[in-house]
């Protein structure tokens, strides 16, 4: 700086400058000097500005939160399969004495939804028969026995009627090996009796009923 340089700052604006004629000339510049910074050669300059935060990409996502959707629902899920009742071996059995074809009908109780007969056989798994079967091995046969066996029986009432073409005297039997229980019951049906497909006191092949306690 030579002599008669004259360095002013504007009270207003806290700009300085130098003044080479010797008369302060306010800077229009309002930048304060804490702003400048001494570069090479002797001369100041601007701070560079802050760097901005980055924002974030535009195709970033937000983070994925759990949904109730994802989630199984119990009220839809499968209900569990029903327990099998107690292994107890129940023999349904009608015997006759006369030349003639003979059909067991049973109707197991419920809810078991299905009755017994050379028509619908059943088998050991199926819950809607009662888990029972048609254990005759010929069903066309001229003489008895046959047999319908539960292996899983529910408990309850169970129907035992016979099919025949004409009023006959037809004996019944129930038996429980484990039991020791052994029944026979000795009915005959009032006439043609062909319903295979249910059995109760009101058909006309109806024999007894057995109460599985």
């Amino acid at each position: 700086m030579t002599a008669g340089n004259i360095i002013k700052v504007d009270p207003n604006t806290q700009a300085w400058k130098v003044d080479r004629s010797g008369h302060p000339k306010p800077s229009s510049r309002r930048n304060p000097p804490s702003q400048r910074s001494p570069t090479a050669g002797g001369r100041r300059g601007l701070h560079p500005p802050p760097p901005r935060a980055a924002s974030p990409s535009p195709t970033s996502s937000p983070p994925s939160t759990s949904n109730d959707r994802d989630i199984p629902s119990l009220l839809t899920s499968p209900p569990p399969p029903p327990a099998l009742p107690p292994t107890l071996k129940v023999v349904f059995s009608l015997d006759w004495n006369f030349t003639g074809d003979v059909d067991i009908v049973v109707s197991p109780p419920p809810p078991a939804s299905t009755t017994i007969s050379f028509v619908q056989k059943g088998c050991a798994a199926c819950p809607e028969a009662g888990y029972g079967r048609l254990t005759t091995p010929k069903t066309n046969a001229r003489s008895g026995p046959e047999t319908v066996e539960f292996e899983t029986p529910l408990l309850g009432t169970y129907h035992v009627c016979a099919l025949y073409m004409a009023a006959a005297s037809i004996t019944g039997h129930v038996s429980i090996p484990t039991h020791g229980v052994s029944l026979a019951f000795t009915g005959t049906t009032t006439g043609r009796a062909l319903n295979y497909r249910a059995c109760d006191a009101a058909q006309a092949g109806y024999i007894f009923s057995y109460d599985l306690k």
